[in-house]
C-alpha cells in the first residue's frame, strides 16, 4: 500500500519542480526570445536536477511495490491524473497573451515542457497498473 503512495509523492515532487522551471523559462522567453538556445539548455539542465530525487522516490517504489487488488491503487491513481491534468492546464495557460513573432516559438516550447513534465507520472502511472491483481 505505501508503494502507490511513493509513486504519487514522485509524481507531484517531478511535477511541481518541473513547472515551476517551465514557467519561470517561459517568462525569459516572453522577455528576451533573442535567448531561446540558453533558456531552454538551462531548462533542461534544471528538469534533469529536478527529476533526480522522484526517481529515486520510483525506484524505491519499485523495490516495494506487490501486487495488490485495485482498490488500494485508487488514491494514488486518481492523485496522478490530477497532476497530469493540472500540468497541462498549467502549460497552456502559459501560452496565452503572447506575441504572434514568437507564438511559434512559445508553443515549441510548451510542448517540450508537456513532455518533460509527464514522462515521471505517467511511468508511475503505468506501474500502478501493472501491479493490479
Amino acid at each position: 500500500m505505501l508503494a502507490g503512495y511513493l509513486f504519487l509523492t514522485a509524481s507531484i515532487i517531478a511535477v511541481t519542480l518541473i513547472l515551476i522551471l517551465f514557467k519561470r523559462s517561459m517568462e525569459n522567453l516572453k522577455q528576451f526570445p533573442g535567448n531561446r538556445g540558453t533558456m531552454q539548455m538551462y531548462f533542461f539542465l534544471g528538469a534533469a536536477l529536478a527529476e533526480i530525487i522522484p526517481i529515486f522516490i520510483i525506484l524505491f517504489g519499485l523495490m516495494k511495490i506487490k501486487p495488490s487488488p485495485l482498490s488500494t491503487f485508487i488514491v494514488p491513481g486518481i492523485g496522478i491524473l490530477l497532476a497530469i491534468i493540472f500540468a497541462i492546464i498549467h502549460v497552456f495557460s502559459q501560452t496565452k497573451n503572447v506575441n504572434e513573432d514568437i507564438k511559434k516559438d512559445v508553443v515549441s516550447f510548451a510542448f517540450i515542457g508537456i513532455t518533460l513534465t509527464l514522462a515521471l507520472p505517467v511511468v508511475s502511472l503505468l506501474t500502478l497498473l501493472l501491479f493490479i491483481e
